[in-house]
């Protein structure tokens, strides 16, 4: 885990202690909100990124249109939050953005794993 993994890392821990303190104070929904946004946002790029560069056109293609609806429910998310984190106060959108930075950051090129395609034409036969 290189350099960022670990600030993602951190991005990680530091979401679960908003989330754990905002489900104590403002309830489960704020809490849902908070890890729904930051995840997603960070999953949805570092997927675009590994399967943009990885993958075939239709990988490219489905992977694009995810990653954008992906992003859009993390963002719509994210407007249900704020965080003040170590006294300094954030929008869920700012949140977020950060999530999607790291996600992008932290994604191999070409790290998309394929199955293998079954073999229809046995060597043996």
């Amino acid at each position: 885990m290189g350099f960022w993994g670990w600030i993602l890392a951190v991005y990680a821990a530091l979401t679960a202690v908003i989330a754990i303190i905002g489900a104590w104070s403002a309830g489960l929904w704020f809490a849902a909100c908070v890890v729904g946004a930051s995840f997603l946002a960070a999953m949805a790029t570092g997927g675009f990124k590994a399967a943009f560069f990885g993958g075939d056109k239709a990988m490219k293609i489905a992977a694009s249109i995810l990653a954008a609806a992906t992003l859009g429910l993390a963002y719509w998310l994210s407007l249900k939050f704020d965080a003040r984190i170590l006294g300094v106060r954030t929008s869920g959108v700012i949140w977020a953005a950060i999530g999607t930075i790291l996600g992008y950051a932290f994604a191999e090129k070409g790290e998309s794993y394929y199955l293998p395609e079954p073999n229809r034409k046995s060597a043996t036969n």
